[in-house]
């Protein structure tokens, strides 16, 4: 066709777009037609690009959504002339195209036609786009397809096409006292989530998420005189902060154990009373909770802490909901996560499955967070971050392996079930190997020589791919000669015993310049103090869990306001430099939060 093709795949394609479309061809104008449209999004490119003159948005407008707080801010860029819409209503057309067409000064610049919708889910998914830079044929292509519109006599409506959520009809409000003194962000998520069944808070760590399942604990509590509440948790120190939180408030509580034998008081009477407990505690013993629980039958309220670890328990899951249901109860759960994903992505389709669909999962994006959340509250929720990230480059022979190894995940995509809950995943095989290939190693070595200063008083976890690789880097670390002789570094893994655990835990809570190296513990569930560095190494959890890592460092310091928290980053790339697909989002990610933080 004589016209330039360029294209673009994998995650956060839909942001590298925008990127390319207002930050570097510095279009005024947008005409975009797509499946989902999030209009919070658009509100936010109005508010980052002032020379933004207009959005026009071709779509069902069933398929729009926005928060309502920005219905005033949304009729205030239509009156302007800022935002224009052609919508169908879904029983006349079904829309499923994604076109996006740049425009500077009437004259397009590109148009970029793939997968990605016009809202942040869409960053988080693997998309494609082809870009065409061909101005004539842009023109071309465009024009052709809103004619379907024009053909229905269509013209920009006056009014927005889909009403504001109606949170001022919702069956049982929540108390506003229960809000007083939350984050923006918090009372945006317990305002969607007070009259579902069963929802997943899915947002950055730091951010409170205890508070909103607290809060809606209370909620429920307040408006139910039947109900009661399990607290399911992956460590004791999660066990522990649940249930000072629960004592500070007079909320009866009680620890269930390793058997049910102490909580007679508990089934004498569950009605506004809370059991906090370990997953695997719960998961052996959920039936004869059951059979005791169902003399009373209390409502229930199901509360999952860092819910990823319910995955491989779907079905455990399933049968205990159909217990509570059988005698007539009702059952609110809701799922707590910074990253609920997996590289057993089938685990994660189910868990989401269960909890009634992607319409019950509440997502705020850490860089979405950085960029609106942050900003809306008297002091910052997360400190701004430094990233700093040192590329390892693949040997030829390592990148045809990679190739090879990729391909075995790609074959594997798809499949329903791929492995058993202990077998490795192709993907989990592949990190494996690609975090334990020595030129990683050496490169964080080399930056723990050239920084071993910024040690000296500084706390830091490095988080790392096994046991073998922590214990090395603490005998390297620590045998520098600028190594601080006060300080001390210990390995914190799933290889020692609770004594040496508890010693080096304690440790670091009083000693600045403390190095904790980390196999895969302390990501999580941890009452950890200040952090002010996280060094990534890897993982084979899920390419998302360096969001749980790095989320040790991120909580604001109210007595320090000008800390920041540090993000060195071991990056793999293709020997030409540029991070392996694996690597983008964080990389890419981590950068533009980075730019944030220095107010780019």
């Amino acid at each position: 066709m004589g016209a330039e093709l360029e294209h673009d795949l994998g995650l956060n394609v839909l942001q590298r777009m925008l990127t390319k479309g207002f930050d570097d061809a510095k279009s005024d104008e947008l005409e975009c037609m797509a499946f989902n449209i999030s209009l919070d999004l658009v509100i936010e490119l109005f508010k980052k690009h002032g020379f933004l003159n207009k959005i026009t948005i071709w779509s069902n407008s069933e398929k729009m959504t926005y928060s309502p707080q920005n219905f005033g801010k949304l009729q205030d860029l239509m009156d302007e002339g800022k935002l224009a819409f052609f919508n169908i209503p879904e029983n006349v057309a079904y829309v499923h195209a994604k076109l996006y067409l740049f425009k500077k000064q009437g004259e397009a610049k590109f148009l970029a036609v793939g997968s990605p919708n016009l809202t942040e889910y869409s960053n988080l998914n693997f998309e494609c786009l082809v870009y065409l830079d061909d101005k004539t044929k842009c023109k071309e292509i465009w024009e052709s397809i809103p004619r379907i519109y024009l053909k229905l006599n269509l013209t920009p409506t006056k009014e927005i096409p889909i009403k504001a959520p109606e949170v001022g009809n919702i069956e049982v409000k929540i108390d506003p006292n229960l809000l007083a003194n939350l984050w923006k962000h918090q009372i945006e998520a317990l305002l969607w989530l007070q009259n579902k069944q069963s929802s997943i808070v899915n947002i950055p760590p730091g951010t409170g998420k205890t508070k909103i399942a607290f809060t809606y604990l209370r909620h429920l509590f307040s408006k139910d005189p039947d109900i009661t509440a399990v607290v399911l948790v992956p460590t004791t120190t999660l066990l522990t902060q649940w249930r000072n939180l629960l004592d500070l408030s007079e909320i009866p509580n009680l620890e269930w154990g390793t058997n049910l034998s102490n909580l007679g008081s508990y089934f004498a009477d569950p009605a506004h009373k809370v059991l906090v407990t370990l997953y695997s505690r719960f998961f052996d013993q959920f039936r004869e909770y059951c059979k005791k629980v169902k003399i009373l039958k209390p409502n229930l309220l199901l509360i999952f802490d860092e819910c990823h670890n319910s995955y491989g328990h779907i079905g455990d899951l399933q049968e205990f909901e159909s217990f509570i249901q059988r005698f007539g109860a009702s059952l609110h759960s809701i799922g707590l996560s910074a990253t609920i994903d997996s590289f057993r992505v089938d685990e994660v389709k189910d868990f989401i499955n269960l909890m009634g669909g992607g319409n019950n999962r509440f997502e705020i994006s850490l860089p979405r967070f950085y960029s609106y959340w942050n900003k809306l509250n008297p002091t910052p929720v997360l400190k701004p971050i430094k990233y700093v990230p040192l590329k390892y480059k693949l040997t030829l022979a390592e990148m045809e392996e990679f190739k090879n190894l990729s391909k075995n995940v790609a074959i594997q995509m798809g499949k329903v079930t791929v492995s058993g809950n202990n077998e490795p995943t192709a993907a989990i095989k592949r990190a494996r190997w690609l975090r334990s290939l020595p030129g990683g190693v050496l490169v964080l070595k080399d930056y723990i020589s050239s920084h071993i200063d910024g040690f000296a008083d500084k706390a830091t976890i490095v988080f790392v791919q096994t046991n073998e690789i922590a214990e090395r880097i603490r005998d390297f670390l620590t045998s520098r000669s600028g190594w601080n002789k006060e300080a001390s570094a210990y390995v914190y893994d799933s290889s020692k015993n609770e004594e040496h655990l508890n010693h080096s835990f304690e440790r670091f809570k009083k000693n600045l310049g403390f190095c904790l190296i980390s196999e895969k513990m302390l990501s999580e569930g941890f009452d950890l103090p200040k952090v002010d560095r996280v060094i990534l190494h890897g993982s084979d959890k899920s390419e998302r869990d360096w969001i749980q890592k790095i989320g040790r460092a991120l909580r604001f310091d109210i007595k320090n306001k000008d800390s920041i928290a540090e993000i060195i980053d071991i990056v793999f790339c293709e020997p030409n430099g540029n991070p392996l697909l694996l690597e983008q989002e964080r990389y890419e990610t981590l950068l533009s939060i980075n730019q944030m933080s220095e107010g780019i």
